[in-house]
């Protein structure tokens, strides 16, 4: 869950923009004037939007009283920012007030729904008469009634929808009846009052952004000529449906409190005519291809705003805070990941930011050099101590250059000892720690291998102790099959190296291997 905090809401709010901003436009340069596809795109638009806050990729800024800001572009520049002593002690509530501001316009709006809805209710319950469904085709169910307390036809209610009509209704001719009466039952058909109530909430939530409000006009504008045509449709004259748009514009005001389907909507009467008298015929191919290009544009315009203006995560947030060290990038198929350290005095001077290194792999998987692209100057030795000891799985990490970035975020509880970076990632084999591996029975894996009797495909490499800081380069690769001489090999290799270096075989329940090198000294537990 995202943090209601005001930078996350300026970012939210941006990111709607800037969304809402790319698909108008698309649809703008590709003159799309069908009704239909408008309709849909603008939908699709707004669905976008209201997931937006789940399509995030976290971020997590630490905000000590000095630090370091990354910025999410390709070169990652770094920013030093301080809060001075009397913002630190009389902050001003940002939090509280944004959500004072919050609340207070969210309630205005609902109670503006709650006061629409209960003028529906009194309509409801005053009318002076019925009116039969001339036999028009459309298959739904609806009450029709004739009231004084409407100047113009409106539609509403789900389970049971009701058409109220004004008194007027009654001295038009019989086919402006039938264009009026089609055009409220196919809202009916379509559920649009459903959709006019889901949009208004939406507007009551995001009532502060003026994106929002302008791609639901364009919604409702859109909405509305794809039912008039329909209606136009049915009656089988043009001319007769605009003189009746027209003729209820010169009667109808426009509905200000309740939320109802009304005949003329918004108020768009010359751009309803407009879509009514100007053809926008369009081929089925050039529908897929818009839909197609606007589909494109908004998934390239969300994935822009959602790495352009990120969202924070207080939860990602305390699980950065109880980890202060993270790889975020380039730790994909590790073998091994020497151990790194936050130094304390680098905590203490309130130092955090991300640390972006380039590193070279060989044939081998192992890290042949590495140089700090951008990063506080003061962790730069820390992870370049660390990066050029890692190695990858040659497998799937072909030789070349990878770019590594890894977070240092100011932990949030006090600890007597520096944060680290654990040795390894989560691994197939598990033992009691670092310093107290079992090595016996390995070691007895060892002989057995050395006589033939135990084999198995290697999945795993490591080193121990000293070894892991000798640059070793073994004779055996990841998929390699264990056999006596391919050990005899591991230990010829090894003993020109240094006499002490041993090699141990792990076994798993799958046959697996996994090919250990230690230091030969005496261990806690009496090992080699």
């Amino acid at each position: 869950m995202s943090s209601l905090s005001p930078q996350n809401l300026l970012a939210y709010s941006l990111q709607i923009t800037l969304l809402i901003s790319a698909g108008g436009g698309l649809l703008w340069l590709l003159r799309l004037r069908n009704p239909a596809v408008r309709l849909a795109c603008f939908q699709l638009i707004l669905v976008t939007c209201l997931v937006l806050p789940f399509l995030q990729i976290w971020n997590t800024r630490p905000e000590p009283r000095y630090g370091w800001v990354s910025f999410p572009t390709g070169a990652i520049a770094t920013v030093r920012t301080a809060i001075s002593p009397l913002e630190a002690s009389h902050p001003f509530p940002w939090r509280g007030a944004v959500t004072f501001v919050l609340a207070t316009g969210i309630g205005g709006r609902l109670i503006w729904i709650m006061l629409g809805l209960w003028s529906l209710r009194r309509y409801r319950r005053r009318f002076r008469g019925s009116v039969s469904i001339p036999p028009i085709g459309i298959p739904v169910r609806a009450q029709i009634f004739i009231s004084d307390n409407v100047d113009g036809p409106i539609t509403f209610g789900l389970r049971r929808p009701l058409i109220l009509l004004p008194h007027e209704f009654e001295a038009m001719d019989s086919q402006s009846q039938e264009a009026i009466l089609c055009h409220e039952l196919i809202h009916v058909r379509r559920k649009d009052w459903l959709l006019n109530l889901l949009e208004e909430l939406v507007l009551a939530v995001l009532w502060f952004e003026p994106a929002i409000w302008w791609l639901i006009s364009e919604i409702r504008l859109a909405r509305e000529p794809v039912v008039d045509r329909g209606a136009m449709h049915r009656i089988g004259s043009r001319d007769i449906y605009v003189d009746v748009l027209l003729q209820a514009a010169r009667v109808q005001k426009p509905v200000r409190l309740a939320p109802v389907n009304s005949f003329l909507g918004r108020g768009y009467l010359v751009r309803r005519v407009a879509s009514l008298v100007q053809s926008s015929t369009i081929s089925r191919r050039r529908v897929i291809y818009s839909l197609a290009v606007v589909l494109g544009g908004a998934a390239f315009a969300t994935r822009m705003a959602v790495a352009l203006f990120p969202i924070s995560s207080e939860v990602h947030a305390q699980q950065i805070s109880a980890n202060p060290i993270q790889v975020e990038s380039g730790g994909d198929h590790l073998l091994h990941r020497a151990g790194l350290e936050y130094p304390r005095w680098v905590i203490e001077k309130q130092i955090s930011g991300l640390v972006i290194v380039e590193i070279s792999i060989d044939d081998r998987g192992f890290v042949a050099d590495a140089h700090v692209v951008s990063g506080p100057q003061e962790l730069r030795r820390a992870v370049l101590r660390s990066v050029l000891n890692w190695q990858y799985d040659p497998q799937n990490q072909p030789p070349g250059t990878v770019e590594v970035a890894i977070r240092f975020s100011l932990p949030t509880t006090l600890q007597t000892r520096a944060p680290v970076l654990s040795e390894s990632p989560a691994r197939r084999f598990s033992f009691v720690n670092e310093e107290r591996t079992e090595m016996k029975p390995m070691m007895e894996n060892t002989d057995l291998a050395e006589k033939g009797q135990l084999t198995g495909k290697v999945v795993e490499i490591r080193t121990h102790g000293a070894a892991e800081r000798m640059g070793l380069r073994l004779p055996i690769q990841l998929g390699d099959a264990i056999s006596a001489d391919s050990v005899l090999n591991l230990q010829t290799y090894l003993r020109s190296i240094d006499k002490r270096l041993l090699v141990g075989l792990g076994t798993n329940a799958n046959g697996e291997i996994s090919v250990h090198v230690f230091t030969g000294h005496p261990g806690p537990k009496g090992q080699p």
